[in-house]
């Protein structure tokens, strides 16, 4: 039988670490520990909830919303957002290159007739935020 040589070549690409809190506020304090050196913080959050509402842990099967819970979560979204933001801000402290934050909303389509206008202003309360 043919022994294969193990490949030193694993050592020798960049690695990807994807770490998904689900947005559970008690794993934010956590999640420094799991990050690598240069990181990026991506925060999903609804548009069609206000920075200010406290996010809904929703539950869906093929799209079709079967269950919500209402405010089972202690942060408003503009706190979550906030955190990340705090957290990136210490973890660059003690390294060469600050992580970056960056914000995705979804559900624009529910934004209705006033979506541009709206979204205009939650873009410009998320650049307060820092």
């Amino acid at each position: 039988a043919d022994q294969v040589e193990p490949s030193s070549d694993i050592f020798d690409v960049d690695w990807m670490h994807l770490t998904d809190s689900g947005g559970q506020p008690q794993f934010l304090d956590v999640l420094p520990l799991l990050y690598r050196n240069e990181s990026l913080h991506i925060v999903v959050t609804r548009l069609d909830e206000g920075l200010d509402d406290k996010p809904k842990v929703r539950f869906y099967n093929k799209g079709e919303d079967l269950y919500t819970f209402p405010d089972r979560l202690t942060l408003t979204n503009r706190e979550f957002i906030e955190r990340a933001c705090q957290i990136a801000e210490a973890q660059g402290a003690s390294r060469k290159f600050v992580p970056k934050v960056m914000v995705v909303g979804t559900h624009k389509d529910k934004l209705g007739i006033n979506g541009e206008a709206r979204l205009k202003k939650i873009n410009e309360e998320l650049r307060k935020v820092h």
